[in-house]
């Protein structure tokens, strides 16, 4: 599929504004909704921070930079068209980012927020001067917009189809045979729904993706995070906008998938009917709902639909806990 030119930016001030996460933490009231810009000073520990004064030195810093071209105004408020293309990030429904973020790791570089109708792209500005990039889509998002987010092109299959739910161990025996093209394998999961002239597909496609390593052969991954964060509520801490969630369900979903493939792993955590609000604060409840889910991608498939869906409630089972 050919990637469309990029949507155009709502405002051209916005398209050349190289904001700090200083300017933003003012903008935003604090942090975005995922926590992807977080300002130095908020980075270790902020106890004796004196947050009114730090705020005000940062605000005063946004007025003197942008203040003369209507960016913001006087006091350092934004311009309608800022203000609307920040909306998203602050109350988003979905967000999707470029990495992983869990809480051992976060590879984050970029991320697509979902407001509605309203989506918002913040990402490193170009060149060495460092600072964001505020791009507002003139539109829901598609995926002509996954360029804008560094993922590559996709290959499609003839057909689609879904192998869900899978345990990890399940889904590491299936990416084992298709990595090693193990068609003595194949049987089992046609059993399942997929055909094994789509597994001979992706095997094909993996064989062909494989580089040479020092260590060998080896396949180079490309990793996504969604944050299903439509019922959630945020507070405030010391005064500043938080992205802990306080109250509703959180949802999220790891996505690996090869470069130039055709198929994707999704690594789901969703709650089940009955867990606690805050299930995803305990290991048990955590690890319990877990589960993946294994995407084949075949003609007219929506990457970014597929992207941005995450099941309401988990299917995986209980047996664990009740053990």
């Amino acid at each position: 599929m050919a990637l469309k030119v990029p949507k155009t930016f709502l405002d051209r001030r916005l398209k050349v504004a190289r904001l700090t996460h200083e300017d933003l933490f003012v903008l935003l009231g604090g942090l975005d909704s995922i926590a992807l810009v977080i300002p130095d000073a908020l980075l270790g520990d902020s106890d004796d921070l004196d947050m009114d004064v730090l705020t005000e030195i940062w605000r005063s810093d946004l007025i003197m930079k942008y203040a003369p071209s209507g960016l913001v105004d006087d006091e350092g408020n934004p311009s309608d068209e800022l203000r609307e293309a920040l909306a998203p990030l602050i109350k988003p429904d979905v967000v999707l980012s470029s990495g992983q973020m869990l809480p051992d790791v976060n590879t984050n570089t970029c991320a697509l927020y979902v407001a509605g109708e309203r989506a918002t792209i913040l990402k490193p500005a170009p060149g060495y001067r460092g600072g964001w990039s505020v791009m507002p889509l003139a539109g829901a998002p598609d995926d002509s917009d996954l360029a804008l987010l560094g993922f590559p092109p996709f290959e499609f299959l003839p057909t689609s189809s879904t192998l869900s739910p899978l345990t990890t161990e399940e889904a590491n025996a299936l990416f084992v045979a298709l990595a090693d093209n193990n068609s003595d394998a194949y049987p089992q999961w046609e059993e399942r729904g997929v055909s094994q002239e789509l597994l001979q597909a992706v095997a094909d496609k993996l064989k062909s993706q494989t580089i040479n390593g020092i260590d060998g052969p080896k396949l180079v991954f490309v990793s996504a995070s969604v944050h299903d964060l439509a019922e959630c509520e945020f507070g405030t801490t010391k005064g500043y906008y938080n992205a802990d969630p306080r109250r509703g369900y959180y949802r999220l979903k790891t996505v690996a998938f090869v470069p130039g493939g055709n198929f994707m792993i999704q690594t789901i955590m969703a709650p089940r009917e009955g867990d606690p609000v805050d299930y995803w604060r305990f290991d048990q409840f955590r690890e319990a709902c877990t589960y993946v889910q294994v995407n084949f991608l075949g003609e007219h498939t929506s990457v970014m639909d597929t992207l941005l869906a995450v099941d309401k409630w988990s299917p995986a089972s209980r047996e664990k806990e009740e053990q």
